[in-house]
């Protein structure tokens, strides 16, 4: 075991390093049925890879372990922080950081919400932002998706609009706090100031807004709900009245129509 380890730690020191080509050479095979078994892929798609915001770094920019070929067969694991300190600091204090820290498998961490990490996307782009990355929240936040799409920033988001609220608009991006937490962007006393990003002249009374609706829920909202039912109520005796009457008027135009039917039968008779 020593000697092979002193066998890599010579070729690595005698090798040229490594490029992404070199790594793509083995890693874009098709995965053999045991690779496929393991915990972490070793496949990586090389069309993704290129088009991934990484792909200018280079492979070796995030696994600085592997120097050469043949290399350690186990490399130590990618730390996202050592280029993206800002956004590791503030995830570390975030109510998702503190959770994933007690139950690992039910809480997000970077990939959970970036996605594969040899195809990381430019978050920046519109694609990123009214599609990929709110339906990415949805895949925790089920309800509070289905009645974002409800909303007006929910619907101009659907048809393509970056210039509107998307979720980190009022949550922040990676740190994300409890309601609770009197730090967190979403806080009763910070309202006017996370809403007065977007908008102007922001009242205490605009902050009232409820940005995730739920007519279904009384407990939540009563006058919603109430308005809500009420609204349908009338919506179908609408359609219910209008339906009847248009089948009593068909009724009656073919009642009408067989009897003018017969009076002119019997007007040829006599």
């Amino acid at each position: 075991m020593l000697l092979t380890v002193a066998f890599i730690s010579d070729v690595a020191r005698a090798a040229p390093p490594l490029t992404t080509k070199d790594c793509l050479n083995c890693h874009n095979m098709t995965p053999t049925a045991a690779q496929k078994a393991e915990a972490v892929s070793l496949y990586v798609n090389a069309r993704l890879f290129q088009s991934s915001v990484h792909a200018s770094l280079g492979c070796t920019s995030c696994h600085s372990d592997i120097e050469a070929f043949p290399h350690i067969p186990k490399p130590s694991r990618v730390a996202c922080g050592k280029c993206h300190v800002s956004a590791e600091n503030d995830f570390g204090q975030s109510i998702h950081a503190l959770k994933w820290d007690m139950q690992k498998l039910k809480y997000p961490a970077c990939l959970n919400c970036h996605g594969n990490p040899h195809g990381i996307a430019k978050v920046q782009t519109a694609v990123w932002q009214t599609r990929i990355g709110v339906a990415t929240c949805g895949t925790c936040h089920k309800e509070r998706l289905r009645s974002y799409w409800d909303t007006f920033h929910g619907q101009v988001t659907g048809l393509g609009f970056v210039a509107t609220a998307q979720c980190w608009s009022c949550h922040e991006n990676h740190g994300i706090l409890s309601s609770s937490d009197p730090a967190s962007s979403i806080a009763p006393q910070n309202l006017i100031a996370t809403c007065s990003k977007c908008h102007h002249g922001v009242t205490r009374s605009f902050v009232t807004f409820e940005p995730h609706p739920n007519p279904h829920d009384r407990g939540l909202n009563p006058t919603l709900y109430y308005t809500a039912l009420a609204m349908n109520l009338l919506l179908l005796s609408v359609f219910a009245f209008f339906g009847l009457h248009t089948l009593l008027w068909l009724v009656r135009s073919w009642f009408e129509k067989n009897h003018n039917s017969a009076a002119s039968q019997s007007g040829r008779r006599e």
